[in-house]
């Protein structure tokens, strides 16, 4: 009898695996031999989470998402933009922090200014030194022309009617 019921939950478990499905139409994903619904703003999903979405598209709500970082947001972060056409977030230029397509910056990371339509290291003005940590420009110590980057208080050039 006990060999029996051994054999009858043998049989059990094997067909019940073999009708576990292998993979899972749109819109879902397979976790632990299961079907299982991606999130709501994913079209498409894979992985054991329901965030890590494939593919995005249009939410429940009506908005369109786009795909960044395996998540279907609402807006492209700073520094990328959004491709409607596959509802994707691509990068902008080098240092642009605001773009509209990959060969349009309409604001530059800091430190950075639009020349020629692209994204360049600033350079400081006269009277002034970039600080080598974080690169942004210091005033010079008054009637300083030019002075030293460790140290905006040290002059090697004075203004007019000054003298070192």
């Amino acid at each position: 009898m006990k060999l029996a019921i051994a054999f009858l939950m043998l049989y059990f478990a094997g067909s019940t695996q073999s009708r576990a499905p292998t993979s899972c139409e749109a819109g879902r994903f397979l976790f632990k031999h299961q079907c299982v619904l991606c999130h709501p703003t994913c079209s498409e999903c894979e992985g054991h989470e329901l965030f890590e979405c494939t593919t995005c598209g249009v939410d429940e709500d009506g908005h369109e998402r786009y795909l960044h970082q395996r998540r279907c947001r609402l807006h492209c972060p700073r520094g990328t933009f959004s491709d409607r056409g596959r509802r994707v977030c691509l990068p902008c230029m080098a240092n642009c922090e605001l773009c509209s397509d990959a060969n349009v910056c309409a604001k530059c990371r800091e430190h950075y200014s639009l020349l020629n339509g692209v994204c360049q290291k600033a350079s400081c003005e006269l009277g002034q030194s970039e600080d080598p940590d974080t690169g942004e420009c210091l005033d010079c110590a008054v009637g300083c022309k030019e002075c030293s980057s460790d140290d905006p208080e040290i002059c090697s050039s004075c203004a007019e009617s000054h003298f070192l």
